[in-house]
């Protein structure tokens, strides 16, 4: 069982939040058209009072994709010296280049801006248990500086049967949840924004909307131009190629999508058979099967 953070923690990581700032952001080169991997996995050294918090912010991971690829660490207090993954190489979800691409399984953000030829990409919250962010195409049809929040109707509603009353909407400001950057999506109520509270980030903790460390939403909000689409998936598992190799990534299906092991297995390998009609790769299912079962989210080979 993973160790809980303290309470001391948990108020010197709310004293310092907006101290901690990433030094790795991913920005990296738009992948041609035949690669479907990108950037490369880091393998660092616990110092004493490291956290995966910390080291998520730090290496623009995120702490569930710590988790994750780190199943045998404690989150709250990895051993000093201890070897931790920095799972910061990913297969690229099936969907458009083009635009922005959010995958609720991974809670992963990824931004083609083909003006700089760069690819950028970000952890992110999304909606929790019951509160589902809705898969399916939309747009950026508003940018918004320091955003007022119009608390939903649907959401007063929710808190209010557990006996807590939200005003109707929150003045920018620290106490507004939505940051100081909001993107609309689609004219709906569904937001692109930053955070007042940043171990909300990739994790499932929003009513719907997808949330950005504040440093992340300020660069994407200061690139990304309305109208620009926006796919929201939910991919579990990845197929990509690199090196004329075969790689699988396989993340924890989310809560309302978790299938028995067997159901699991047999989606990945009717995946992994179509995938290969026309690639005719030789497949190590020994490695995949472990893949499958590890569930790590780490791009692996899994061709001879």
């Amino acid at each position: 069982m993973k160790d809980k953070p303290s309470l001391l923690f948990i108020l010197l990581l709310l004293y310092s939040n907006f101290t901690i700032y990433s030094v790795y952001a991913l920005q990296l080169p738009l992948p041609k058209n035949n690669e479907s991997i990108i950037g490369h996995s880091l393998q660092v050294t616990a110092q004493k009072n490291d956290n995966f918090m910390h080291l998520a912010r730090l290496y623009s991971s995120g702490f569930h994709e710590l988790m994750e690829a780190n199943a045998d660490i404690s989150p709250w207090h990895p051993l000093n010296g201890e070897n931790v993954t920095i799972p910061t190489e990913f297969i690229l979800p099936d969907a458009p280049r083009d635009g922005l691409i959010i995958n609720l399984a991974e809670l992963r953000l990824y931004y083609f801006d083909h003006h700089s030829k760069r690819l950028f990409t970000y952890p992110v919250g999304v909606g929790k248990r019951g509160w589902m962010t809705p898969v399916g195409k939309r747009v950026i049809s508003h940018k918004l500086h320091k955003p007022y929040w119009h608390v939903p109707d649907s959401i007063r509603e929710h808190y209010a049967k557990q006996g807590k009353y939200l005003a109707k909407s929150v003045a920018p400001g620290p106490k507004n949840p939505l940051g100081k950057h909001a993107m609309r999506l689609s004219h709906s109520s569904y937001l692109i924004h930053g955070t007042n509270k940043i171990m909300g980030i990739s994790r499932r903790t929003s009513s719907g909307c997808i949330s950005l460390f504040p440093e992340d939403i300020e660069n994407l909000f200061n690139i990304v131009k309305i109208n620009t689409p926006v796919y929201i998936v939910n991919q579990a598992y990845k197929i990509g190629e690199k090196d004329n190799q075969l790689f699988l990534e396989i993340h924890k299906p989310l809560y309302e999508f978790k299938a028995t092991q067997n159901k699991l297995n047999q989606q990945v390998v009717y995946a992994l058979l179509k995938y290969n009609q026309s690639q005719q790769y030789q497949l190590n299912w020994d490695k995949i099967i472990k893949v499958i079962n590890e569930q790590r989210g780490i791009p692996t080979l899994i061709s001879n």
